[in-house]
């Protein structure tokens, strides 16, 4: 013999055989009457689309729900899991049941990471739950130059390397030089660097002052670094004057 618990979850619509079976020999009994209550749980709906997104911080992401038809009355509308800086706008709310409800997710900066969101309505008597994910990927962070420092003095006019701090959130460097600090002249520039050195193969000037930056790119955008700015060396021989204008 089973509990009746069995049949939780099966269609009660259709006949009903009750069979009963008496193990004891050499005695009699009856069945006058016998009677079933079915119980059915009325289950309430909520869907999401899409179930999962991927933005970048300070960007936006919005979820569209679609309320179940099973509610009575207003429905609140409610997310758990998203990102701790984040702003979450919910449309209408409280809905009507079968109504469309737009969220919508504005991320801040230092809102990275995958997050598991779970989406809530309830009229106080029913609840649905759904769930989506997000992924926020961060911003390149600005490049802190190393060297050479900044305001150096007597920097060599060749071979000269620059380095700076790598970054987990960047994926690719770009460097210039100029000879002025507004970079309208350009000495040299490099762009899809993928490590955090740089080493300058045309020679400079003596005695000059230049300035140098380096932007960091990932799939979220770029930042520039403050810009950094040296002297080279004055002439170490006389060799180094030939075809230097007299004053």
């Amino acid at each position: 013999a089973e509990p009746l618990a069995a049949f939780n979850g099966e269609n009660p619509q259709g006949t009903w055989k009750l069979t009963i079976q008496d193990v004891f020999g050499e005695d009699g009994g009856s069945l006058n009457s016998w009677g079933l209550d079915i119980c059915i749980v009325q289950q309430a709906t909520l869907s999401t689309t899409p179930s999962s997104d991927e933005i970048c911080e300070e960007e936006e992401a919005v979820y569209s729900l679609t309320v179940g038809d099973e509610f009575s009355g207003a429905v609140d509308i409610s997310v758990n899991g998203a990102p701790s800086g984040a702003m979450v706008d919910i449309a209408p709310n409280p809905a009507n049941p079968g109504d469309e409800v737009t969220v919508t997710i504005t991320t801040a900066a230092g809102d990275d990471g995958d997050y598991s969101l779970v989406f809530e309505a309830t009229d106080g008597n029913l609840t649905a739950e759904s769930i989506g994910s997000l992924v926020v990927s961060p911003l390149p962070t600005n490049p802190l130059l190393i060297g050479p420092a900044n305001n150096a003095e007597d920097v060599p006019t060749e071979n000269i390397s620059f380095t700076w701090l790598n970054s987990i959130t960047v994926d690719t460097y770009s460097f210039e030089l100029a000879s002025d600090s507004d970079f309208s002249t350009i000495v040299e520039s490099v762009s899809d660097l993928t490590t955090n050195t740089f080493d300058l193969t045309v020679s400079l000037d003596n005695e000059t002052e230049y300035f140098w930056r380096v932007t960091g790119t990932n799939q979220c955008g770029e930042s520039v670094s403050i810009e950094y700015s040296f002297t080279t060396e004055q002439p170490s021989s006389a060799s180094e004057l030939i075809g230097t204008p007299l004053s």
